[in-house]
């Protein structure tokens, strides 16, 4: 894929695990998760890229099955713009995503 990017609304050892048995990215562009405590870029190395202010880098880590390399100051995700809200709303009028939780 030219980006790839995955959600996982259960940021966990179960789901962010160690080894896993397969990959089914072939790209050898990064994949970008989007969990419910943070950012991950996942690839050659796995980085934590920013955590959201539900949560830190100490249990972003605590979480993870696997070792995250990080900024000594890990960033807080910035809250999406209001057009960047509008948008989500366009293309999920019906709240979707909120079921998901």
């Amino acid at each position: 894929c030219k980006n790839c990017i995955i959600t996982s609304l259960n940021h966990n050892k179960r789901v962010f695990v160690k080894k896993v048995d397969f990959i089914s990215n072939s790209s050898d562009k990064p994949t970008i998760a989007i969990t419910n405590l943070g950012i991950l870029r996942l690839g050659k190395k796995q980085e934590l890229i920013s955590a959201h202010s539900c949560s830190n880098a100490k249990e972003i880590i605590e979480n993870t099955g696997f070792a995250l390399e990080m900024a000594k100051k890990v960033p807080i995700t910035e809250k999406p713009s209001e057009k960047e809200l509008k948008l989500l709303r366009k293309i999920d009028p019906t709240n979707t995503r909120y079921s998901l939780l």
